[in-house]
């Protein structure tokens, strides 16, 4: 599902008219899901991610929040956190939307924010069984602009 403007679902819906439903949302990615294991290659690895837009606790297309609306797949949840200032409290905030509607989360990913953040993170979210990995940033550019293919490339293989 995909709108002309990149703002959130909900106000996406109301500026273009074109709605979509929560049954119609799980039936189509549950369907892209089981394509996509159908197709893979049983003698090797395969993952599967469903990205949203926002957090846990944005709406959706109908107004429902996220972790509402995908909670009935079940499906494992890896959280994007935020490393930097007041990144703690919105990434934890992010983590109990989740593990309180009985999500796994056995996964965050911190954008590090050179703060150190990780481990006050992780002292919260060990006892539901999270583990945090927090990724370096992105190097600038010295002349500014945007990074090189070869440099994202490269950043991928550190992390």
């Amino acid at each position: 599902f995909a709108w002309r403007d990149a703002v959130g679902p909900h106000l996406a819906v109301e500026r273009e008219g074109r709605a979509v439903g929560d049954a119609e949302i799980l039936a189509s990615t549950r369907d892209a899901l089981v394509a996509f294991a159908r197709g893979a290659d049983a003698s090797a690895p395969a993952l599967a991610l469903v990205e949203t837009a926002g957090g846990p606790a944005s709406p959706g297309p109908s107004g429902t929040l996220q972790a509402d609306l995908l909670r009935p797949l079940r499906l494992p949840c890896v959280l994007v956190g935020d490393g930097g200032l007041g990144g703690i409290s919105a990434t934890l905030c992010a983590h109990d939307a989740l593990t309180m509607r009985g999500l796994d989360t056995p996964l965050l990913v911190l954008l590090d924010g050179g703060l150190g953040n990780e481990a006050a993170i992780a002292r919260h979210t060990r006892r539901a069984g999270t583990r945090v990995f927090a990724v370096p940033p992105l190097a600038k550019p010295a002349g500014g602009g945007e990074a090189s293919t070869s440099a994202v490339a490269k950043w991928l293989r550190l992390t």
